[in-house]
């Protein structure tokens, strides 16, 4: 069986253009162990890098601001983060593009229990992962539309964990009061732990729409070997494909990735991600790239009238799409 999926495979890959290459070694960074990696992980497992003659090296780099740094030092070549840490160092001067897109996802404010209302915050701490982070972005702009401000009112507190359900584990222990995480974690405490939060705000209340895995690269390595960028992103395609049409494939690939084993979780994480938040297609999101650039420009004055275009390269996708090769993945 396992035999004649790799022929069929492979000639798919054939019929789509897909040529046989010497493997090219790349090392991709990405910032937390969350399910939004699973494309990246069915890449890695089951011979989607190979079979697009790549050599793929994944090393996890806690934070997505730390990962950018190690961005531009070369120390990897292509990023998963949040694509609003590489808006930042692009403003900050560094050349970097946006890519891809793993979606659209629902981030919270929650805190705990016995603090019933967003003004209880005065004087607490709330969990981010590092300054300059994503989770302090997000956290700033959830706390402002709450009325409170995050320079006076509360104590960000820096606790370098890049995970939202390990972040969620530290406030239950006493770390923080409340910290920003993915709606899955908090169904996830509620069934594991039997732990209730308190929901005190949201991302899209805000009218902010964030994605939390985002494909990122230098300019100059995507000038230097643009085809090893391009068969990455057929590889992450193959890769969501595989995650909606292998469902238990997908399941176990989680389990295994998430050490996680209680059904109910992974399948709130294959719904909040596989079925709610990967695209067909994954294009930069263009749209969430304009909320950061009108979110930081409270940090880079006129960010807000910068071109979306300074910060994304569509090309490698559009091309992509327009060879049918994703469209043939659904045939």
């Amino acid at each position: 069986m396992k035999s004649t999926i790799a022929i069929a495979a492979a000639l798919l890959a054939l019929s789509l253009g897909v040529q046989t290459y010497a493997a090219d070694r790349v090392r991709v960074g990405y910032s937390s162990i969350t399910a939004n990696r699973l494309p990246i992980w069915h890449g890695e497992e089951h011979g989607i890098f190979a079979r697009h003659g790549l050599a793929v090296e994944l090393l996890l780099i806690p934070s997505g601001t730390t990962g950018v740094q190690a961005l531009v030092a070369g120390e990897v070549q292509l990023l998963s983060a949040t694509g609003t840490t590489a808006v930042a160092a692009t403003l900050r001067g560094a050349d970097l593009a946006i890519i891809g897109s793993l979606g659209v996802i629902e981030y919270k404010l929650v805190a705990m229990p016995n603090i019933r209302a967003a003004e209880e915050l005065r004087g607490k701490r709330v969990g981010i992962t590092r300054f300059g982070s994503f989770t302090d972005f997000g956290s700033r702009r959830v706390l402002r539309h709450l009325g409170l401000n995050p320079d006076k009112d509360v104590v960000l507190l820096q606790t370098g964990i890049a995970g939202a359900t390990q972040r969620l584990m530290a406030m239950f222990s006493g770390t923080m009061d409340a910290t920003l995480t993915q709606v899955d974690t908090i169904f996830l405490a509620q069934i594991k732990l039997g732990k209730e939060v308190r929901i005190l705000g949201g991302l899209l209340d805000t009218g902010y729409r964030a994605t939390g895995a985002d494909i990122m690269a230098s300019r100059r390595f995507l000038k230097d070997k643009p085809d090893i960028a391009r068969r990455f992103l057929m590889a992450i395609a193959e890769g969501i494909h595989l995650a909606r049409s292998k469902k238990d494939l997908a399941l176990r690939t989680l389990g295994r990735r998430l050490k996680e084993t209680d059904p109910r979780i992974l399948e709130a994480q294959y719904k909040t991600f596989v079925i709610d938040a990967f695209p067909t297609k994954p294009y930069p999101d263009e749209v969430t790239v304009r909320f950061s650039l009108e979110e930081l420009d409270r940090e880079f004055p006129g960010a807000k009238d910068k071109s979306v275009s300074q910060f994304i390269d569509a090309s490698f996708m559009k091309a992509i799409d327009q060879s049918g090769f994703i469209d043939k993945l659904y045939q």
